[in-house]
This record gives structure tokens, sequence and C-alpha cells, in this order.
């Protein structure tokens, strides 16, 4: 059907890429009276896909998340703040996203917020590996072992281009996680997250933004029904 097509000219030039903002703090509330918890995500603007630091990031999440990661280990196990908490990385072919999860109580959100951010302060402090480092990247190889016949691979091959990652790199997968070290994940913190989180807070502002707004400079408090998520200021 499209073997004859012939593009009408060259390709336009890719526009460069922004540079990552400036570290600012903010906390943005949307009010949802109706909710039934407060969702929490917490994160830092971080790299793009094909920076060097990317098996470092995936490492660091993994470590943070599951049953076992230090997240879910300070929010729900230690704190009963939560049924689970956890890690992701979103990154395409510019800076993405380095984010936390959670569902917690309206009337806990305060104390969930200052414990994510004093574990994403600390973790990465630590020098040495341990047994959680060893099993995250034991998982890291099994979840996402890219075998040739499998969908995981024709994604990540279909993927690569989009995010200017060289094809031949998907089969050093594997080894490029097991080289990930302490050391390495706290080389990527210190040049790949911008330094000052951001919060989202979705519930019943009610019963948590005036203690937020005594403890955080930066707090912006959204009705739902004037939310637009299409828009860069969110509608406000």
């Amino acid at each position: 059907m499209l073997g004859s097509w012939r593009a009408p000219g060259p390709l336009p030039e890719r526009p460069p890429f922004g540079e990552i903002p400036a570290p600012r703090a903010r906390v943005v509330i949307v009010d949802k009276p109706d909710a039934g918890r407060t969702a929490l995500y917490s994160g830092r603007v971080t790299i793009e896909r094909a920076s060097p630091d990317y098996y470092a990031a995936i490492v660091a999440v993994a470590v943070l998340s599951g049953y076992s990661g230090r997240l879910n280990q300070e929010i729900r196990v230690k704190r009963g703040l939560s049924y689970g908490a956890g890690a992701m990385l979103a990154v395409r072919r510019m800076p993405g996203l380095f984010l936390s999860s959670t569902l917690i109580d309206h009337t806990r959100a305060v104390e969930a917020v200052e414990v994510t951010r004093r574990r994403f302060d600390r973790w990465p402090k630590r020098r040495r590996p341990t047994k959680t480092w060893s099993n995250a990247k034991r998982w890291l190889r099994w979840i996402l072992s890219l075998d040739r016949d499998d969908r995981r691979y024709r994604r990540q091959c279909r993927r690569a281009p989009l995010y200017d990652v060289p094809l031949g790199e998907i089969n050093e997968y594997a080894r490029r996680v097991q080289d990930v070290d302490a050391a390495s994940v706290s080389a990527f913190a210190a040049r790949g997250l911008v330094p000052d989180d951001f919060v989202v807070l979705v519930g019943d502002a009610a019963k948590f933004a005036g203690e937020i707004g005594r403890t955080h400079a930066d707090v912006r408090v959204i009705p739902f029904d004037a939310l637009d998520l299409g828009s860069p200021t969110l509608g406000v």
C-alpha cells in the first residue's frame, strides 16, 4: 500500500532539547473531597533514556520498589501508612521523571510526604552493596531478560531508535545491570536528579492542606473540577 510512497522532501531538523528546569520544590494539591484516600506522587526531574546513567537509575528504582523495597518498608511495614508504595522511572528521548507513588489516609498525608522525601534523600548515599542490591539486580535480569523470541525484546527494538539508543545496547542489558554498584547509583543521584522534590497529592485537601502549608513554601491547591491536564498551568 505504501510501497510507492516517497517523502516530499528532507526530514526537518529535530529541535534542540530544553535544559532540565532549575530546582524548585513545589507541592500541588488536587482537591477531591469525595476521594476515599489521598494519592501521593513525589519525584524529581531526571535523565533521558540514552543517558549512561540509565542502568544505575533502573537499579535504584528496583531497590526502592516491591514489598521488600525501601519505600514500602518505610511507608507500609514500619509506619502502616499505606498498603504499598513503590517507585518508577519514566524516561523518553528527553529528560524524564523519577517517581514514587502510594495511597494513604487523608489525615496522614503530610507524614507520608515527609517519609518519602527523607527516603529519597537517604538512598543514594549508601556506598556498600547489600543483599537488597543483589536481589534487585537479579530481579531485573529475570523480569527483563531479552529473549529474541520474546515480545519484550521486540518492544525494546522498536523503542531504541525513538530514544537515540543504539540497537546493540539491547544485547548488553544483563551485563550493564550487573555492573551497577552503589557508587554508580550515588553518582547518578548527584548528576542525574534535580535536587528538589515535587509533590502531587490528590485527595480531600481540607484534611491536610493547612498542615502542609506550614512546612512547604510553595503549595498550590486546585479544585478537581477546575483541573485541566492539557494545560501547562493545570488550568489555574
